[in-house]
């Protein structure tokens, strides 16, 4: 749009516009002996960006605003939830090694963690406390690092995986006649 007054005539009659794919100026005008010239428009078309970024949402690794997380979300917002996770999880975990303690010691299981093997042949109790020892340590750092998504995601799973080893023992005993 050209403007009118005292100061922009002399701008304004030298300046021709087209209105194709952009803005073109043809000449600048000269004031006091000077070009003057005005803000040029660059670009060709409407676009305005000059190349493309991508952002790719797996490369995150804490929680993205823009988007609602249901149940990661709510383990994040909410700290006493996932103390009960965590709680459940541990004490799934003592369960698991005092069920493996006690089919150890009935002759009806062997252990098959190579690492846990050895102490669970040695003293089962003591497989169970070292056992219960670590997952507590494993605890203090999820609740360190409750801010990332793969960490809530991971005590999920744990507490997902300890369920169905629990309900595993469980079905065992029964169909053995021990429960």
């Amino acid at each position: 749009m050209l403007r009118t007054g005292p100061l922009t005539n002399l701008r304004n009659e030298v300046l021709d516009c087209s209105l194709g794919e952009g803005i073109e100026l043809s000449r600048p005008a000269l004031t006091a002996g000077r070009p003057v010239f005005p803000l040029a428009e660059r670009r060709t078309s409407i676009e305005r960006r000059q190349h493309w970024k991508y952002r790719f949402q797996e490369r995150r690794s804490a929680f993205d605003r823009r988007r609602t997380y249901l149940v990661v979300g709510a383990l994040r917002d909410d700290p006493q939830l996932l103390a009960a996770v965590l709680l459940a999880t541990n004490g799934m975990s003592l369960l698991d090694g005092l069920l493996t303690a006690v089919e150890l010691e009935h002759g009806i299981a062997h252990e098959l963690n190579p690492l846990l093997a050895p102490l669970f042949a040695a003293h089962p109790y003591l497989a169970v406390a070292l056992k219960l020892c670590l997952l507590l340590a494993v605890t203090a750092c999820i609740w360190r690092w409750r801010r990332y998504r793969l960490v809530l995601t991971a005590s999920l799973l744990a507490l997902g995986v300890f369920s169905a080893v629990i309900v595993y023992h469980l079905e065992s005993l029964r169909n053995l006649g021990l429960i």
